[in-house]
């Protein structure tokens, strides 16, 4: 197989392209994927493949990018290494892996190519190390397998899913190779004052305890505060017969002791959290560049880590130490009730889809119903906040046990609140039910989408209650992750018009882009547009609305 360059490696490469009957795919030398210079590209279809010199065709990228959709193994890492060599790569890919994730829908599988290729009654695959022509027949094997993938795909009625994801890989990639705003000093300054204060807390502790506990041979106390057993040995020998050390059950040991207890584990999981190793990832170009999962749940939610961005809360102060440079500006978006609104599409409950319809606030409206009574922010908040539990919990799967530590109620008292509830919004039971019910006789629960996760409700009581419970809010949880890969893919593709603007993070149903200052106003609405838009193509039915703020750094 010749390598070829220049004009006829151009030629050779259009031709291909333009004669293709199936996905093209694409293979980079092997250490191009691990951060060198990329080298050399095969690009294959089943049939045929071609070796290309990659510094010496002057358009290859240009083309590349220009490429519908391109198929590889490991699409993400083939993204970055086209943004490192040509700074643009193809707005969507078929990735052989996230297939596989998706055709699985939640089960285990083995994602090594051997084994995807033996699913597909395909040869071994060749090793893409073992020299140009090897590297060609990989691609051509990789063109091979996403051939066989979409027929799989298509009969399980995958399609719309499988584009939607096809379309994340670019931004998910571009996210990682742009990486997030950072002022390491600030943070290694919030880092050390949280050390200090935990450090201090432990002293005063260890104090407070130095009759109860055994000490070392200088003195010391023994007693490891990190330590749940330990801890709960200790309390117990004072006379506290706590059934845990969870925060509601600490919350009960009287002053000053359990303040400072509390304190201490909270400041401990900042330190651990947020410390030193937080800054691992720190570039070169002074920016954090975390891994994300594309597919990190069986829900389709992404996952991030090394290190997680999606673990600094909204409230922490660690936010503002995403700073961005003075000429920049970070524009912040997420969805409002992001999930309530796909439950109120789904249901069809009257109460749900006439409040968002007038805009009101659907807690207060929730509980004025519920209780027949004025209910808002400032009348009668108690049972807002009472509203609100049950509205999420319902969302994320929560039992009557859960919403009563929520509330700190009885199960009894939170039990009856239930039922209430679904007395007053039978669409809500009715839905929840109905996706239950369907999921286990079929099999599966899916997302508006069509994402699938296979649940088994054949095993033992608990086991049949933990499926439905799956099954309630998979459909709910996995559609909002599908509204949001929808936006960062149209976030992309408006973000081209702009010199400087980039997506450097997503949390959830939350987005962020970096800009230049003088776009940040016209960023800021492309983001809403964008947001809104892929809202309104899964819910047609309901108003979307999509919280956007402009600042210096990730604090809204």
């Amino acid at each position: 197989m010749q390598l070829l360059r220049g004009t006829k490696g151009e030629e050779a490469l259009r031709a291909l392209l333009k004669g293709a009957k199936a996905l093209p795919a694409i293979a980079l030398d092997p250490p191009s994927l691990e951060g060198e210079t990329a080298r050399v590209a095969a690009i294959a279809t089943p049939d045929d493949a071609l070796l290309l010199d990659i510094q010496g065709i002057a358009s290859l990228g240009e083309l590349l990018a220009g490429q519908g959709v391109l198929a590889a193994a490991n699409a993400k890492k083939h993204h970055r290494a086209l943004l490192r060599t040509f700074n643009q790569g193809p707005a969507r890919w078929a990735c052989v892996q996230l297939s596989e994730v998706l055709i699985a829908g939640g089960r285990p599988v083995d994602l090594s190519l051997p084994a995807i290729s033996a699913r597909y009654d395909l040869p071994e695959p060749p090793s893409p190390d073992d020299g140009l022509n090897s590297l060609g027949h990989y691609a051509q094997h990789i063109a091979q397998v996403v051939a066989a993938q979409i027929p799989r795909i298509q009969e399980l009625n995958l399609t719309q899913v499988s584009r939607l994801e096809a379309a994340a890989v670019a931004p998910v990639a571009e996210m990682e190779h742009r990486g997030m705003c950072l002022d390491a000093p600030g943070w290694r300054d919030l880092a050390r004052k949280a050390q200090l204060e935990r450090d201090d807390l432990k002293a005063r502790l260890h104090k407070f305890l130095s009759a109860h506990i055994n000490h070392d041979l200088f003195g010391g106390a023994a007693l490891n505060l990190d330590s749940n057993a330990e801890l709960l040995k200790v309390l117990r020998a004072m006379g506290h017969p706590l059934p845990n050390v969870k925060k509601e059950s600490l919350q009960t040991l009287p002053e000053p002791f359990g303040p400072w207890l509390l304190r201490y584990r909270e400041v401990s999981k900042i330190t651990s959290t947020y410390g030193e190793s937080f800054l691992a990832t720190l570039g070169p170009d002074q920016r954090l560049h975390p891994t994300f999962e594309q597919i990190g749940a069986n829900t389709g939610r992404m996952a991030c880590h090394s290190p997680n961005l999606q673990a600094v809360v909204k409230t922490s102060h660690h936010r503002d130490c995403f700073r961005c440079a003075p000429h920049r500006r970070v524009v912040v978006a997420d969805y409002a009730t992001c999930e309530l609104r796909i439950l109120a599409h789904m249901s069809r409950d009257p109460v749900f889809l006439n409040a968002f319809a007038k805009g009101e606030d659907l807690h207060a409206t929730v509980a004025s119903t519920l209780w027949n009574t004025p209910v808002s922010k400032t009348q009668n908040p108690e049972l807002r906040h009472r509203a609100k539990a049950v509205n999420f919990g319902l969302v994320y799967g929560m039992g009557p046990g859960g919403l009563a530590k929520n509330l700190k109620i009885s199960s009894q008292q939170a039990l009856n609140l239930l039922e209430d509830y679904f007395r007053t919004f039978p669409k809500i039971r009715d839905f929840l039910n109905s996706n239950a019910e369907v999921a286990l006789k079929r099999g599966y629960a899916e997302t508006l989408t069509g994402r699938r996760l296979y649940l088994d409700g054949s095993g033992s009581e608990s086991e049949r209650a933990q499926a439905e419970r799956v099954a309630k809010n998979m459909p709910i949880q996995g559609s909002s992750a599908d509204m949001t890969k929808l936006a960062l893919a149209d976030v992309r593709r408006r973000l081209l018009r702009f010199k400087d603007a980039w997506l450097v993070n997503a949390v959830h149903d939350e987005l962020v882009v970096e800009c230049d200052a003088k776009d940040a106003e016209a960023v800021a609405e492309e983001l809403r547009g964008a947001m809104v838009h892929a809202g309104q193509t899964l819910l047609p039915s309901i108003p979307i609305e999509v919280d956007v703020g402009v600042g210096h750094t990730w604090s809204k």
